[in-house]
């Protein structure tokens, strides 16, 4: 359950606004592709997610194509610095 667990999550936080949006590629449509079709078909006829939400995620069995979602997804993004690590609390580089 941890992977879908985390896979609603992150879309229950890009909706909500509690972080920005960001691409989100999930490796295996056969795996996948219940899940997807049980969202499109039950959920949003349901009303418990909009239209809209089926562009949180995408389902892919391309590594070209996951890279290419990343990096379009990215457009606009801005990430922070890390801070550097700490000596003192033994973290390393």
């Amino acid at each position: 359950f941890g992977t879908m667990d985390e896979l609603f999550e992150v879309g229950t936080l890009i909706q909500t606004g509690k972080v920005e949006r960001f691409p989100v590629v999930v490796m295996g449509k056969d795996y996948f592709g219940p899940l997807a079709t049980f969202v499109r078909n039950t959920m949003v006829p349901e009303g418990t997610i909009d239209p809209e939400d089926l562009q949180l995620f995408t389902a892919t069995d391309d590594p070209a194509e996951m890279v290419q979602r990343i990096i379009e997804g990215r457009e606009g993004i801005e990430f922070e610095r890390r801070p550097s690590p700490r000596v003192v609390l033994g973290e390393s580089r």
